[in-house]
């Protein structure tokens, strides 16, 4: 059974401890692809928020405040790496992974220019997709891990 998703929608894991749980924000316009893989992040115990396309993901970064940034490359309204780039020009910093059935050796570089650290082919090797996740977000710790941010 695939139920809809929301334009934006965050996907709570439940995980409670002194480190809350990296943010990740997932795009792609294949609704079972993104049901997919933020069902499997969430298991992994991360918050997950997911959009369908490159306005959504553009506004929900700026509420969502993500530690990793997962973008479909071909999106219906404008490119992932517009929406990096527009992110980045915003002061964006979170690490970015390409999610894209464009995943060819000579388009590394392209994506790597775009600001991507790193890419990961569609169909996803899962284990390979979790292993890339791992080795770029950290959890949050402290007051900021539970406030996102503290006003001055």
């Amino acid at each position: 059974m695939h139920r809809r998703l929301q334009r934006c929608e965050q996907w709570n894991s439940g995980f409670h401890s002194l480190h809350a749980p990296p943010r990740i924000l997932a795009v792609d316009d294949h609704h079972e692809t993104l049901e997919v893989v933020a069902t499997l992040l969430t298991l992994r115990g991360y918050w997950v928020a997911v959009a369908s396309d490159g306005a959504s993901a553009i506004m929900a970064c700026g509420n969502f405040e993500p530690d990793l940034l997962l973008l479909d490359i071909t999106l219906p309204d404008m490119s992932g790496t517009t929406v990096l780039r527009t992110l980045r020009s915003t002061g964006t910093t979170s690490p970015a992974i390409a999610l894209t059935a464009l995943a060819f050796e000579a388009d590394n570089r392209v994506y790597r220019d775009a600001g991507f650290d790193a890419l990961c082919a569609k169909p996803a090797d899962i284990e390979h997709l979790l292993r890339i996740v791992r080795d770029l977000v950290r959890p949050r710790t402290g007051v900021l891990a539970f406030h996102g941010s503290l006003m001055s």
